[in-house]
């Protein structure tokens, strides 16, 4: 019976630390020629911390912050399964789903969505 409480305290402590739980954030670039573009991404916990540490990163717009909300339509959503072939910070989440949706009035979200069709390595 004490074997049944530590685990069920353990499951609980890993739940309370987010273990599977599913995460959403949204990002805009930091360039101001770009301001009207935001990605909201959804996935594991630990898989939206790393591509909100990728994001963080990218040369490409300048790289990207957290942003408050998403504002302007909806261009596109994409979803992926993380395969062996993404990026390395991702590849820990192999088989895990990322689900990205652009929003914004900027014309650059055509291209950013076409971009994106790649993500998780597949």
């Amino acid at each position: 019976m004490r074997r049944v409480f530590l685990i069920a305290g353990s499951a609980g402590l890993l739940v309370a630390c987010g273990a599977g739980s599913t995460k959403t954030e949204v990002f805009r670039p930091t360039s101001p020629l770009v301001s009207d573009l935001y990605l909201q991404v959804r996935g594991s916990s630990g898989a939206v911390t790393a591509v909100e540490d990728i994001l963080r990163h990218a040369k490409q717009l300048g790289g990207f912050i957290v942003a408050p909300k998403v504002h302007g339509q909806e261009d596109c959503t994409i979803t992926r399964t993380i395969t062996s072939n993404a990026a390395p910070a991702m590849r820990k989440y192999e088989g895990q789903k990322v689900t990205v949706w652009v929003y914004g009035n900027s014309s650059f979200a055509p291209s950013v969505c076409k971009g994106l069709s790649g993500i998780g390595g597949g």
